[in-house]
């Protein structure tokens, strides 16, 4: 008798859909850089680091951790919409494969650069999710075990680090609207840390860069 309950429950989830598999959300689908997720003016409670991870041997690529008061974190960073010769130590670059890039391209911006345009990401840090496989999905730059610098930042020229996590975001934003092409090798290069650092820097933030680390394409213009 009770194997026969059994059954019915089972017959009437199955056809009512009760079960269902959730799909891993992929990184492209949580970049928000085209809508960032602004906090209000009546959020004032939150934390910022500054990160260095390895980009080769010796440079590093720089992004920034929002630390919100419900503890959820926001990535903000950039990289390239393409990978290019496929060397995963071009600041930013994401994985090794030479076609588009895990960020995805959320302003729709046209390249035939074999390293496309500097995408922003903004959306969740660290763990996304895991496939159907079993196969972990990580945001842009949320593994901790690469991370080689950290540093809390203040609020910089805004109210509060909040603020200055909305002013970045909005400046992300702006400069991956331009589609601007990313440039890797040697020379004056706009890349990954060029967006980011153009975004402390506009916030009012002052260096976070340490004077004993590279990070090609820092303080460099945009145009």
């Amino acid at each position: 008798m009770r194997s026969y309950f059994a059954s019915l429950v089972l017959l009437f989830i199955l056809s009512t859909g009760a079960v269902t598999t959730t799909r891993a959300e992929t990184v492209a689908e949580n970049n928000k850089a085209a809508n960032p997720p602004l906090f209000s003016e009546s959020t004032t409670t939150c934390t910022a680091q500054f990160k260095l991870k390895p980009a080769g041997i010796k440079d590093h690529h720089g992004f920034v951790v929002v630390t919100g008061p419900n503890n959820a974190q926001l990535e903000i960073r950039g990289g390239p919409s393409k990978g290019g010769s496929g060397d995963s130590s071009v600041p930013g670059s994401t994985s090794s494969g030479s076609g588009l890039q895990p960020s995805g391209n959320p302003f729709n911006c046209a390249s035939s650069h074999e390293w496309g345009v500097v995408v922003p990401y903004v959306g969740k840090h660290g763990r996304l999710g895991t496939t159907g496989s079993g196969t972990v999905i990580y945001s842009p730059d949320g593994k901790p075990e690469d991370v080689k610098f950290s540093v809390n930042i203040g609020p910089g020229a805004q109210k509060n680090v909040c603020a200055l996590a909305n002013c970045m975001m909005s400046m992300v934003k702006t400069l991956g609207a331009s589609c601007k092409i990313y440039t890797a090798g040697t020379g004056k290069l706009r890349n990954s840390n060029t967006l980011i650092s153009l975004a402390l820097s506009s916030c009012g933030v002052p260096d976070p860069l340490p004077a004993t680390m590279s990070a090609t394409g820092w303080g460099n213009g945009w145009d």
